[in-house]
């Protein structure tokens, strides 16, 4: 995991407990404080599965250079055959999915495949979006329900085969808009707020 903001992992680490459920003790999590930019350009590292949950792009903060084409193009080189990426997208209701659109756009310039879903999210208490990216297709439904079983340990409390067999199914607005939306760079960020 690499975060620019160690004060704020620390404390969700010492506070937040019943949300991490201990994943920071894993001896295969490793959490580095550094920009995600800088780290992931200067890598050598191939990874098969790239999670990325950052705050929305605002003017002046520095989020924004993570939602553009270069980053992503990055991004898919340090992926490794058949890997993929996914990212939260913002917003999902009709007010404000734009960043959403123009995300999706953005990606399509750099992967093959892209699966635009969405979730209702209780701590932001709206529907929210995602995107995963690969260069490869994705599993049907039905093999993915079955691997994600296979290597779970534990129950689950959000997903299940009925969850799984609607993400990607959005509403008709939701579907024309990811016709539309206009590529993001680093010269021309498109904000969450704006």
């Amino acid at each position: 995991m690499v975060d620019i903001d160690g004060e704020t992992v620390e404390f969700c680490k010492k506070y937040l407990s019943q949300w991490h459920m201990g994943s920071f003790l894993s001896p295969r999590a490793k959490v580095i404080y550094e920009d995600a930019f800088s780290y992931v350009e200067n890598s050598k590292a191939q990874w098969d599965l790239i999670i990325m949950d950052l705050p929305c792009p605002i003017e002046g903060g520095p989020a924004y250079k993570l939602y553009s084409l270069e980053f992503f193009k990055i991004l898919k080189a340090h992926l490794t055959k058949g890997g993929f990426l996914a990212t939260q997208a913002g917003g999902a209701s009709r007010v404000n999915s734009d960043f959403h659109f123009s995300l999706y756009a953005t990606m399509k310039k750099a992967f093959k495949h892209l699966m635009s879903y969405q979730m209702f999210v209780p701590s932001f208490d709206v529907p929210w979006a995602f995107i995963a990216a690969s260069d490869e297709k994705f599993s049907s439904r039905d093999k993915a329900w079955a691997k994600i079983r296979r290597g779970a340990k534990g129950t689950f409390n959000a997903l299940n085969a009925e969850v799984l067999d609607a993400i990607g199914k959005n509403p008709e607005f939701f579907k024309k808009g990811l016709d539309g939306g206009r590529i993001i760079t680093r010269k021309k960020p498109v904000y969450f707020f704006k």
